[in-house]
C-alpha cells in the first residue's frame, strides 16, 4: 500500500504521463495531488468531486504573509515576554524597554527582522543567572526544533560540569537541580516544552 502526494499538477497530460508509474495498489493506497486547474482534477478522477478551497480573506492573507515573512518575530515576542516575566519593578521593565528600543532603532534596514530577534536573544542571555548560561548555550548542540529528552539533557549537563555536586545535597540530587535549571529556562521562554 502507498500514499503519494503530488503538488501543483498543471496539465492533464502531466498526470497521464505519471499515472502508469503507480501500480494499482491494494485497498488503502492513495494518490493525493493539488492543482489550480479544476479540469485537471476532473480528468484524473471523474468519479470523485475535487475539494475546492475558497480564496483567503484580506485578514487571512495578511496573517499568512506575516507568518511567512517574519517567522522569527513570534519567537522574539515569546522570548521578550519571558525576559519581562523575570522583572519585578516598573524600573526594571523600563530598562528592558529602553535597551530593546535602542537595539531596534540602531539596526540597518535589511537586518531589521533577524537582527532584532538576535539582539532580543542576546538580551535574554545576558539577563540569565550565571549558572544557567552554560546550560542554555549547550542547547546550541541540537538542531533547531529538535526534540530533546529531558533526562538525557540533564545527564549531559551534569557530565559537562554545569551542575556541580556542591549544588546538590542529601535531599536534593544533582538531577533535581538540573530539572530546576531546565524549569527556569522554560519559565523564561528560552526552551519550548
Amino acid at each position: 500500500r502507498y500514499l503519494v502526494v503530488l503538488d501543483d499538477i498543471w496539465r492533464s497530460e502531466d498526470w497521464d504521463i505519471l499515472k502508469p508509474a503507480f501500480p494499482r495498489g491494494r485497498k488503502g493506497s492513495k494518490i493525493l495531488f493539488t492543482t489550480r486547474n479544476r479540469n485537471v482534477a476532473l480528468h484524473t478522477d471523474p468519479c470523485n468531486t475535487p475539494m475546492e478551497f475558497s480564496v483567503l480573506t484580506d485578514d487571512e492573507s495578511w496573517n499568512l504573509l506575516c507568518s511567512k515573512a517574519f517567522p522569527r518575530s513570534k519567537m522574539a515576542i515569546v522570548v521578550l515576554g519571558g525576559l519581562l516575566a523575570t522583572k519585578k519593578s516598573l524600573a526594571q521593565w523600563e530598562m528592558v524597554h529602553k535597551n530593546i528600543h535602542g537595539h531596534l532603532k540602531g539596526l540597518p534596514h535589511q537586518d531589521h527582522q533577524y537582527g532584532a530577534v538576535n539582539r532580543i536573544l542576546v538580551s535574554s542571555y545576558n539577563e540569565l543567572p550565571y549558572h544557567l548560561k552554560p546550560c542554555f548555550l549547550y542547547l546550541g548542540h541540537y538542531p533547531e526544533d529538535w526534540e530533546i529528552s529531558k533526562s538525557e539533557l540533564i545527564q549531559l549537563w551534569i557530565a559537562e560540569g554545569f551542575i556541580s555536586p556542591s549544588l546538590a545535597s542529601k535531599e536534593i540530587l544533582m538531577e533535581d537541580v538540573g530539572e530546576q535549571f531546565l524549569e527556569e529556562l522554560i519559565d523564561r521562554s528560552l526552551v519550548q516544552v
